[in-house]
């Protein structure tokens, strides 16, 4: 490759545009167009393929002082190799001290080996530190990019410590340092859902959408949020939004028919889970909206026509089977028993919460709230009326949101590495 090229593509690597970098190479085989490529596929972490190119780019010729020793470190830690991430990151820290890249890589290896987190958080001070300030006139977009990565894991160890002021304050700066990338606002709607905060979920989702148009995720969580507020033909626009982006994810899709259901829309929901099922026949959670617009629906015959698929993905299903949605349930003394020791308040309390977290459908809501403004009466009429042994029938619920929550929140998170406190 020529000179001119090659200065090009360090100026994109430096205004942090990989994928434009990769744009660029797309159909270069030329050996001077490797290194380029490794650095834009080490840049969007994009740690598969970076393997896949790295051996071939390092025959090429040689690589920039310690940058090998650096891809390697974090190619053996995505396969879960610390030994070997270990020796490259030590490798380039031999070289280059301060390297912050080499140090967000042995924070990360602190981190997989269960050392204490305060060690992983030290390193990532270091880290820090070592990219240029601010003010300074080094600070190019790239280092602003790193540091917005070592503001992302230091988010992280935060969320593992339960300390989520903390983390929600690295996850803005993160966002801050790179505002152009979706993934920093995304983890921000993540903990925001987690923190049941609707509203911010709802504006940081759209706002990494918006950062990241093709971030399907964004899309899905930000129509679970504005479910959460009850709006549910927003939700179902930005959720179907979602599923233009990537009409083949069947997580987005199994988010609108979560929507349907939660607005009362039964047969909208039934239709959109089966083109979700269509798309993965193992998600659970589609099988579970499922199940419950068809007891809502009162369908039992086709609920039990698919119970062995059901029963297959959601281990919950069986006691909904065999006692509780359309079984002979709970006897009414003991549904009595539970009743008698809740108070009014209570009472209303729970049914609030079946109503918000789908256990009851958004439909019924106007019933359910006549039904609470009328408790101490029919507390007082309910032996009398039902009379005697009678089966309860119960909805299953539904996933609060396919967007994921505690555990499940820490595990989607895209981090290799993590710590605390702030820096500027």
């Amino acid at each position: 490759m020529n000179e001119s090229t090659l200065a090009q593509l360090a100026e994109l690597l430096d205004d942090a545009a990989f994928g434009e970098v990769l744009d660029e190479l797309e159909d270069v085989e030329e050996p001077g167009a490797l290194w380029p490529r490794v650095e834009a596929l080490f840049g969007l972490e994009d740690w598969d393929e970076l393997e896949e190119v790295l051996d071939e780019a390092m025959e090429d010729g040689d690589p920039p002082t310690g940058r090998a020793a650096v891809m390697l470190g974090f190619t053996a830690l995505n396969r879960g190799e610390l030994t070997a991430a270990t020796a490259g990151f030590d490798e380039a820290l031999a070289l280059h001290p301060a390297d912050p890249d080499a140090l967000r890589g042995r924070a990360g290896v602190l981190r997989m080996n269960g050392d204490d987190p305060s060690h992983a958080e030290s390193v990532l001070r270091s880290a820090l530190a070592a990219l240029p300030h601010l003010d300074s006139d080094q600070n190019t977009p790239r280092a602003a990019h790193t540091r917005a990565l070592v503001r992302r894991d230091l988010g992280m160890l935060a969320l593992e410590d339960a300390d989520y002021a903390l983390a929600e304050q690295h996850w803005q700066a993160a966002a801050d340092a790179a505002p152009e990338d979706g993934e920093h606002l995304l983890n921000l709607a993540r903990l925001y859902a987690h923190l049941d905060r609707p509203d911010d979920a709802a504006e940081f989702a759209a706002r990494a959408a918006e950062a990241t148009p093709l971030l399907v995720e964004a899309y899905a969580l930000q129509a679970q949020a504005l479910a959460g507020l009850r709006r549910f033909d927003e939700a179902i626009e930005i959720g179907r939004a979602g599923v233009a982006v990537d009409p083949e994810e069947p997580f987005s899709v199994a988010g609108v028919a979560h929507c349907q259901l939660l607005s009362g829309d039964f047969e909208g929901a039934l239709r959109t889970c089966d083109a979700a099922i269509e798309l993965d026949p193992t998600l659970p959670d589609a099988y579970q909206i499922k199940a419950t617009a068809l007891a809502s629906l009162q369908r039992e015959d086709e609920f039990r026509q698919d119970d062995a698929a059901f029963l297959q993905m959601e281990p919950m299903l069986p006691g909904f089977l065999d006692g509780g949605l359309f079984g002979s349930g709970p006897s009414l003394d003991d549904v009595l028993e539970q009743v008698a020791q809740m108070s009014p308040d209570d009472l209303r309390m729970a049914a609030e919460h079946a109503l918000q977290s789908g256990l009851l459908p958004e439909a019924m809501r106007p019933m359910v709230e006549s039904m609470m403004g009328q408790l101490p009466q029919l507390l007082q009429q309910l032996p009398s009326l039902l009379g005697g042994e009678a089966p309860l029938t119960e909805v299953p619920p539904v996933p609060s949101s396919p967007v994921l929550q505690g555990d499940e929140l820490r595990k989607s998170l895209r981090v290799i590495d993590g710590g605390k406190d702030s820096d500027g």
